[in-house]
């Protein structure tokens, strides 16, 4: 059995038992005796939409690329990753085709960013039969282990955080969207936690991608329209702590600030490459050597001043004071880190403002031309 076909047989008899792995256990249909290459299967982790389940080979397996992919080698693994989608992944099947779109981009265009390499993947519109198969990198998440690391270790995860960001940030693209699994920019954008239902078809609204960002602030108003009206008609369950007549609230406002958008000037913005969740917990390190940057999923080209829009960068789950302090401290440190990062490249002021300012979601722009 090949390395595709051992992939194939793993996953099909771990969705079997669909319950077993939201529990993060090893279903009973999973009989290794019928695949001789594999050692073991065991649960690692649980994503925000997908359980990370780890296996071991007896002896390592050539793998070779299913993807369109020139950068792709041939290489002997004895273990990899599996990803499974969980019934909560919404965005699919472009979730999946868009983080390994982004993954491949980043690989060709920043190879100093560590990404693990995707190995195969099935993207399909329903989350039982889809998944990733990609490299395993064996460092636990910053997350995990900030509390254990010294100042010195510390000071030096944050500045490569902070180099991370303003290298995404130096990429700069002709429209706001998503990426196809080759790599190209030209795929539709994922709204991510933009709307907490899943999201409807094209026919709604315009899903991208954007040549402006009038276009951009326009859809997302679109589709907080749409999310709100279905509510209200009944075709979707009401959000948690609303009542109708809240609901009603919302979506009136959401359609004046269309209007408003609609009326409103328009200023200069690059639209830049955005990781979206630049976090301890899709980090992956050693001390204080990052190995890998994960969760990509809601990556793409967005403007430079959502770069922050969904969250300052961090490095702890915060679970406690003390852990809001530190979360806090760190954040403000790589805030301060990435425009140190910034002016020593040149950067004009008004970009570095729009980068690291309040979050530019009111705020309307046409792309800015390159020199």
């Amino acid at each position: 059995m090949d390395f595709k076909n051992t992939c194939f047989t793993i996953v099909k008899a771990m969705r079997s038992s669909p319950s077993n792995i939201e529990l993060g256990e090893v279903p009973a249909t999973l009989d290794l005796s019928t695949m001789p290459h594999v050692h073991s299967v065991s649960y690692l982790n649980r994503g925000a939409y997908c359980t990370v389940w780890l296996v071991k080979l007896h002896q390592p397996m050539e793998i070779a690329s299913s993807m369109d992919e020139p950068s792709f080698s041939r290489r002997m693994v004895s273990g990899f990753i599996i990803r499974l989608p969980g019934k909560n992944t919404k965005e699919l099947p472009r979730q999946i085709t868009n983080e390994v779109g982004v993954r491949n981009f980043v690989s060709r265009n920043l190879p100093h960013i560590p990404v693990p390499q995707v190995y195969l993947y099935e993207a399909t519109d329903s989350f039982d039969t889809s998944f990733v198969v990609e490299e395993y990198i064996d460092s636990p998440p910053v997350s995990h282990t900030w509390y254990t690391l010294t100042g010195t270790q510390k000071e030096s995860i944050a500045n490569q955080m902070a180099i991370g960001v303003v290298d995404m940030a130096s990429q700069w693209f002709p429209v706001i969207g998503g990426f196809d699994p080759t790599g190209r920019y030209s795929a539709p954008a994922l709204p991510g936690c933009k709307v907490s239902t899943e999201s409807r078809s094209s026919e709604c609204y315009n899903v991208g991608p954007y040549t402006s960002i009038k276009e951009y602030f326009m859809s997302n108003c679109d589709r907080q329209i749409d999310h709100y009206t279905h509510i209200l008609e009944g075709d979707s369950p009401m959000d948690r702590g609303y009542d109708e007549n809240g609901i009603a609230t919302l979506l009136a406002g959401q359609r004046a600030k269309r209007d408003a958008v609609a009326a409103a000037a328009v200023f200069a913005e690059p639209f830049v490459l955005m990781h979206g969740d630049i976090h301890g917990r899709n980090i992956l390190a050693d001390g204080d050597k990052i190995k890998a940057i994960i969760g990509w999923g809601f990556a793409g080209t967005y403007p430079l001043s959502d770069t922050f829009a969904r969250g300052m960068a961090g490095v702890v789950d915060v679970e406690s004071d003390e852990d809001v302090e530190e979360e806090w401290e760190w954040a403000v440190k790589i805030r301060g880190y990435i425009r140190d990062e910034l002016r020593k490249r040149q950067w004009d002021s008004n970009l570095i403002d729009l980068l690291l300012g309040p979050r530019g979601r009111d705020r309307q722009a046409e792309p800015m031309p390159r020199d």
